[in-house]
């Protein structure tokens, strides 16, 4: 989508009226002001009146461009839409193609030789519009990972965004020259957050990729530090007068309140989220944004019902971004699963398969497999039955690839058609979405999950029927709610028992390398570190199955927190 493909819908019409046609240029201190009450608009759920504020100039001034671009970057995060993703991608694109025109002629040699005093300052525009388009250049191959999870996209993106290192690494020692304090305070202000924002969310994203692409980063001069990075990314979030300050608080929250769930294993700042969500909550009481950012810190604490309370908040200030309650209804629906409420997560499941185009294969097998944990539906198995039937039909490729969540369902689904079995479906999805990690803080919750799956003990294990697989998906979901609850000899025996047996896996062959892995995180629980990362390696070393990325992703961070 081009920027004239913007300026034709009908949502900026006003926009274009606001300004008088022969206004052509800002002052730069102006685009600061016009960018930050955008800003502010859209973290005060006036979604199109921030993007109608930025787009009229998208095209003629750098940070115009940029904050657009970097709006339409976090709807896309949010709603993680193919076409919010392809949206924002062509909007970081053209935004690249627009700074590009305010750079120096000779780039980022011009800002080195700057650095070392050899040739003239660069303009206060040329800084910032060095500093800009390696924001841009982070964010759109930050998107070309989510647009695909393969490792070949990862490899992609890490490469997009290696061009963007010397970038933040000059503008991060402009920020310490003697010369640098001889700028006009706002401008050096605003610079120093985005190069201490920029630096840090470049190391912290370095930091967490999986090693194969680490080793290519490494051989290429490319480290990431994601102690210093947290800490820049912290000092800029401290800058309350910058107008990426509040975007910077909601980057930190969301890496600890969803990032540590989906690349490591919860490893989160309970007090450092309650310390930067307590102003924003001030400044933008009704934000749909900050309340659903509250619900998920709730959700972390293992209180679900102020979770609940907080994401239905966010549903109900505003209306206009109806792609963000899609994601407020996917946070309830696990909510609720998490109380083993499975009618309550059908309806908001209900409500996605509605509403929402991200995935209806996943939806479908969801609402299959939360009707089937509830006992009290009626002809429960014919309906089951015919959602499942759906789901392989539902599976989406784009550009000839599968989304890989979507491939697990399919399997899952494939199986019950052939088997008739859809043992702890329910408990086995919240696993591979990260829910017993999630539930670690509430050790109630956990035991009651524990209580329904010993309860189903003597037709598993006493039964010859029951086959290998659905035996070992009964051990392994038994084995990580007892490491939960620190019963690691009991946790240690049924995950031994998956590896034993795991030559015989035919549909569950995920389970060996996960199974692995909750042992190595059992071992660094009981201060046996050098077999916790014997058993990391080995993980490692599994390779052709489900979900394999995600894993892979959760090994090298826990890999890299030992050492």
């Amino acid at each position: 989508m081009s920027f004239d493909d913007i300026r034709k819908l009908s949502i900026y019409e006003d926009a274009f009226e606001e300004y008088p046609e022969e206004i052509k240029t800002f002052e730069i201190k102006e685009t600061f002001t016009e960018t930050k009450i955008a800003f502010h608009h859209f973290m005060n759920n006036k979604f199109e009146l921030a993007e109608m504020k930025l787009v009229k100039f998208s095209d003629k001034t750098v940070y115009h461009s940029m904050g657009l671009s970097s709006i339409l970057f976090i709807k896309a995060m949010m709603t993680c839409t193919r076409k919010d993703l392809d949206v924002a991608l062509e909007s970081c694109k053209k935004t690249l193609l627009v700074i590009e025109k305010f750079r120096s002629s000779n780039g980022s040699f011009n800002l080195l030789s700057w650095v070392s005093n050899k040739q003239r300052s660069l303009s206060d525009e040329e800084i910032h519009a060095e500093l800009c388009y390696a924001e841009i250049l982070m964010l759109k191959g930050v998107l070309t990972f989510f647009v695909d999870e393969s490792l070949t996209s990862f490899i992609k993106g890490a490469f997009k965004i290696n061009s963007c290192h010397t970038i933040f690494r000059n503008c991060y020692k402009i920020i310490n020259t003697e010369g640098w304090k001889d700028r006009d305070q706002m401008i050096r202000e605003q610079f120093e957050a985005g190069a201490r924002a920029g630096i840090g969310m470049f190391n912290l994203i370095i930091s967490i990729m999986p090693p194969k692409i680490c080793k290519l980063l490494e051989f290429c001069g490319f480290y990431g530090n994601k102690a210093f990075g947290m800490g820049e990314l912290l000092k800029a979030s401290e800058m309350t007068k910058t107008l990426r300050q509040p975007l910077v608080c909601l980057y930190l929250l969301s890496w600890h309140l969803i990032g540590t769930f989906v690349l490591e294993n919860g490893n989160t700042d309970i007090d450092l989220c309650e310390k930067l969500l307590n102003p924003l909550i001030q400044d933008y009481p009704d934000g749909a944004i900050v309340l659903f950012l509250k619900g998920r810190y709730y959700l972390i604490r293992g209180d679900i019902d102020n979770a609940i309370h907080f994401y239905n908040r966010s549903i109900k200030v505003q209306n206009n971004f109806k792609q963000f309650h899609h994601i407020c209804y996917w946070e309830l629906l696990f909510a609720f699963a998490y109380l083993r409420q499975w009618s309550r997560a059908a309806h908001n499941t209900k409500i996605l398969m509605d509403e929402s185009k991200w995935s209806k294969c996943v939806y479908t097998y969801l609402m299959a497999i939360l009707i089937n944990a509830e006992k009290s539906v009626t002809k429960k198995d014919d309906t089951v039955n015919i959602l499942l039937k759906k789901v392989p039909k539902l599976r989406l490729r784009i550009a000839g690839k599968s989304i890989p969540v979507e491939k697990f369902c399919e399997k899952k689904a494939t199986r019950y058609l052939r088997t008739g079995s859809l043992l702890l479906a329910h408990y086995e999805f919240l696993y591979f979405w990260h829910a017993f990690n999630i539930l670690s803080s509430n050790c109630k919750l956990i035991t009651l999950i524990l209580e329904d799956i010993t309860n189903i003990s003597g037709k598993v294990v006493e039964n010859d029927e029951v086959d290998v697989d659905d035996r070992c998906l009964y051990y392994f979901l038994f084995g990580v709610c007892n490491r939960l609850l620190k019963n690691y000899n009991e946790a240690e025996e049924a995950l031994n028992y998956i590896l034993s047996r795991e030559s015989q896996l035919t549909d569950h062959i995920y389970l060996a390398p996960n199974a692995t892995y909750e042992l190595a995180l059992l071992k660094n629980s009981t201060g046996n570190i050098e077999m916790s990362k014997e058993l990391l390696k080995k993980a490692l070393m599994y390779h052709g199955y489900l979900l394999e990325t995600r894993l892979h992703l959760k090994i090298h961070n826990m890999a890299s927190k030992i050492n």
